[in-house]
């Protein structure tokens, strides 16, 4: 008898909202996946994967992890039947975006920011969620010669993904009138 050995792959969305006033979305929001310890990640991709969310597609995908039964070793390179995978996504900041003391976002970690540089970060009136979102992945040797890969998300679900909602609120804006009086049919 052969066995063959067990495979079990899944994909990581993100689901990218937008609450607040009214919002015209023309930017595009980037997301990056990255492995906590050494994780398995999407073909093609090292320890990080990059992606855009557009305003045609509110989701991402990162694209599909593969595990194997190697993957379920421990350090000792015993198999274990359940073990669990770490990731996190995290939403990039515009560099302009600029925070309640004023300092962009691309300057916060100079010597002089220090104490100044914490969120919120707004930019085009857009409040950006720049918290690293866990994700762990739980993958399990069914005994069948199948493997189950499951997320558990801090906020969203299987189908869905992660959650990440960012707040808008229109800049107030002022104008300045100008009113000029005249009179005709005086002499």
């Amino acid at each position: 008898n052969t066995y063959e050995k067990p495979q079990g792959s899944v994909s990581i969305p993100v689901k990218k909202a937008i609450s607040g006033n009214a919002y015209s979305w023309s930017e595009k929001f980037t997301f990056t996946l990255k492995a906590v310890n050494n994780e398995p990640m999407p073909e093609n991709s090292n320890d990080e994967v990059v992606m855009d969310a557009k305003p045609d597609a509110m989701t991402v995908d990162f694209g599909e992890i593969k595990y194997t039964m190697d993957d379920l070793k421990d350090s000792e390179n015993n198999y274990l039947k359940t073990k669990d995978f770490k990731y996190t996504i995290i939403e990039t900041v515009p560099g302009d975006a600029i925070n309640k003391d004023e300092v962009k976002y691309s300057e916060k970690d100079l010597p002089e920011n220090d104490g100044k540089n914490a969120g919120p970060w707004v930019y085009k009136g857009v409040t950006y969620d720049a918290e690293a979102h866990t994700v762990i992945m739980i993958v399990v040797d069914n005994g069948d010669g199948t493997m189950t890969a499951t997320p558990k998300y801090n906020d969203g679900d299987e189908l869905t993904g992660e959650k990440i909602t960012n707040t808008y609120n229109a800049a107030p804006t002022q104008q300045k009138l100008e009113v000029q009086k005249g009179i005709s049919g005086r002499d």
